[in-house]
């Protein structure tokens, strides 16, 4: 089962989206983002109520406009 996207918010400036399949969290980046930033969304999904004994978070930045 996939949910909705949402949005990926870095100090208050939508970046891009990010969408939840099973244990799977997948993040579309429209700008290449910092390693904190990575950290930070990986802890996020972390403590997802996820049902999956693992979680995994997969980047993609194939659709950032040039």
């Amino acid at each position: 089962m996939s949910v909705w996207p949402g949005a990926l918010l870095v100090n208050g400036e939508l970046v891009g989206t990010w969408r939840r399949q099973v244990g799977r969290v997948t993040v579309r980046a429209w700008r290449p983002l910092e390693p904190e930033v990575k950290e930070t969304v990986e802890e996020e999904v972390s403590g997802m109520p996820i049902e999956s004994v693992r979680k995994e978070v997969r980047w993609s930045t194939s659709d950032v406009p040039l």
